[in-house]
């Protein structure tokens, strides 16, 4: 599994605290902090699998993490 979810620990500044996930980034290969499923890739009757980025990658290569996209 590419990417576990965990809250990270939070001061009492009255702010919700921010999802962090830890993979590896298809764009600049390497692991990271911050990767966002970008592309699904269908395997038909095997798993499948997706390319994650991290916040970097995603700002230069200007890339939509598939959550946020508008739906079809």
């Amino acid at each position: 599994m590419t990417g576990t979810e965990r809250q990270d620990a939070g001061s009492d500044s009255g702010r919700t605290p921010q999802a962090s996930s830890f993979g590896y980034c298809s764009w600049h290969q390497a692991h990271s902090r911050g990767v966002r499923l970008i592309r699904v890739h269908e395997g038909g009757s095997g798993p499948g699998g997706g390319a994650f980025a991290c916040h970097s990658c995603r700002v230069a290569y200007d890339l939509v993490p598939f959550a946020d996209r508008p739906l079809p």
